[in-house]
């Protein structure tokens, strides 16, 4: 039978927890996700996806590399460290958001809004 020294175990043993590690989006990864913007009174601005049941064939996620400016500030840092099958909602306030140009349709010239997001995957 052979003996390895309590180093040898540890070192085994934390390469194993590594490889098994969770995996999160990082920045520059393609990640693809749906997602619900609305006002905090919940009135819907925007989605691709319908959170409640519905009669409507769910949509394909959207996709968009992550962390590189494609999407306003709040939004991008918020796709960085999800994991796959993740749900998210954060706020998004005037200065991390739209601010008051290019707003999409309903919103108002520095609107906070809340942004739901379910993290599909990620490469």
């Amino acid at each position: 039978m052979i003996k390895f020294s309590p180093f040898v175990l540890f070192v085994l043993w934390l390469a194993g927890c590594r490889q098994n590690a969770v995996k999160v989006v990082q920045k520059g990864d393609m990640a693809c996700f749906h997602y619900h913007l609305s006002k905090p009174n919940g009135t819907r601005l925007d989605d691709n996806r319908c959170f409640e049941p519905c009669a409507e064939e769910t949509p394909s996620p959207f996709c968009v590399k992550a962390g590189v400016g494609y999407l306003v500030p709040a939004w991008d840092n918020a796709l960085i460290g999800m994991k796959a099958g993740e749900f998210k909602t954060i706020k998004i306030s005037p200065n991390e958001g739209w601010g008051t140009e290019h707003l999409p349709p309903g919103m108002l010239p520095n609107d906070t809004l809340l942004l739901t997001i379910e993290m599909i995957s990620f490469k």
